[in-house]
């Protein structure tokens, strides 16, 4: 994973995969494992760098990604690409939410 994170009162984690274009792309390259790797603790966030302007953020769960990921048939090298596509992803654009929507409870600081 490249990212540890918690929520403030520290009871919730998440590991969270980063993959990152560095220009606006159609797609993601991931790890040959990505079907494998599901939890509803690991969050994958898709990034398109784009210059001077603001990056688009794609927050997509790691089930969504085993389900939609694609993989290449064999090359002549025996290589296989895996990669995950923006059209699958458009709607998790900014979809922080995907981390939850934290509760509270008024008057407790744990909370």
């Amino acid at each position: 994973m490249d990212l540890l994170a918690t929520d403030q009162s520290y009871k919730e984690t998440w590991s969270i995969q980063v993959k990152t274009n560095r220009k606006a792309g159609g797609f993601w390259l991931l790890s040959k494992s990505y079907k494998e790797d599901v939890s509803k603790r690991l969050i994958y966030v898709f990034v398109n760098l784009r210059g001077d302007q603001r990056p688009d953020y794609y927050v997509v769960p790691s089930w969504h990604v085993a389900k939609h990921g694609r993989s290449t048939p064999p090359r002549t090298t025996g290589s296989i690409w895996h990669a995950y596509y923006k059209p699958d992803a458009k709607a998790y654009s900014e979809k922080w939410s995907v981390f939850g929507v934290r509760k509270s409870v008024e008057g407790n600081p744990e909370d």
